[in-house]
């Protein structure tokens, strides 16, 4: 049963969604043609614990047909070319107090239609974020918004409900008219996430992995895995890379820590996702409390738009 929250939880959530929406219009222009992903990251990540919140996963620098999931490695050279369609998703907590917000960077310009396609769903979407909305109206919003500029959802990603400390807790926001008539309730924290791609409707895993959870925290091997493992339990159960962690161990024996923690099903991976036609995909979000009028947390800045 869901308890409406009360004004200090909502301002925990808005103060969480403020920072995060502040992260994502500083990053944002960092994106140039020859800057690294490794030192847009790194300066959003400072900016973030400098104002007193931490990250609630990985930045997220998902570049053309990777629609999310991707973030640099410890040393990464890889840097942003002009043709490049870039989403950054940002996620801040403070105290477990989650903001998500992400989007979508176009350097080449020759992609301001899907752009917009992505964005526009996203404010059609936010503003049916009140009680009583059905689920899979929501999806059907957001569908007919990107289908009307010529594009398709993305069908096997969306939003989620969020909790403290809980990124991906409840309900599923889908990105098309599916089955789910639950109605949405006043209180739920919801992230809301178009994606629009150029000529396919699914993504599908790459073949790396640079994210993780902690999905189990006994493990039948426990000598083989400290310290690894506590600092891992140190994220309370969001979302790591390697990076999150590499400054407290060796990177030879974090990678072989990392497989055995695999290997005893206590960790998730989160490979990156990339479409199956290879096609472009855009992506915006914001992080909403249900309410009439709906709260929109990560609106208090304006990053730049794609």
């Amino acid at each position: 049963m869901l308890v409406p929250l009360n004004r200090q939880e909502i301002e925990l959530w808005r103060r969480a969604g403020r920072l995060a929406a502040e992260a994502l219009a500083f990053g944002a222009p960092l994106i140039h043609v020859g800057t690294s992903y490794l030192s847009v990251v790194m300066a959003i990540e400072d900016f973030i614990r400098s104002r007193g919140g931490e990250l609630a996963f990985p930045i997220n620098i998902s570049v053309n047909d990777t629609a999310a999931h991707d973030a640099p490695l410890p040393g990464d050279p890889r840097c942003f070319g002009s043709e490049d369609l870039v989403k950054l998703d940002v996620g801040v907590h403070i105290n477990g107090y989650i903001g998500d917000n992400a989007v979508t960077v176009d350097l080449s310009g020759k992609h301001q239609k899907l752009c917009l396609a992505s964005r526009e769903a996203l404010n059609r979407a936010v503003a049916m974020a009140v009680p009583g909305t059905r689920v899979c109206d929501l999806g059907a919003e957001i569908e007919s918004v990107i289908r009307s500029h010529g594009f398709l959802p993305v069908k096997n990603l969306g939003g989620h409900q969020m909790g403290p400390y809980k990124l991906h807790h409840g309900i599923f926001v889908p990105n098309f008219l599916n089955k789910d008539r639950q109605y949405l309730k006043e209180g739920m924290v919801l992230a809301i996430e178009p994606f629009a791609a150029e000529n396919c409707d699914a993504v599908k895993d790459g073949d790396a992995c640079y994210i993780f959870n902690l999905i189990n925290k006994v493990p039948a091997r426990p000598n083989e895995v400290e310290p690894t493992l506590s600092s891992i339990k140190q994220q309370r159960g969001l979302p790591f890379s390697i990076r999150t962690i590499e400054k407290k161990l060796p990177l030879p024996l974090l990678s072989q820590q990392l497989e055995s923690l695999a290997q005893q099903e206590l960790i998730h991976y989160y490979p990156p996702l990339v479409t199956k036609t290879g096609c472009m995909v855009s992506q915006h979000e914001h992080t909403v409390i249900v309410a009439n009028p709906p709260i929109v947390i990560t609106r208090e800045a304006s990053p730049r738009e794609a």
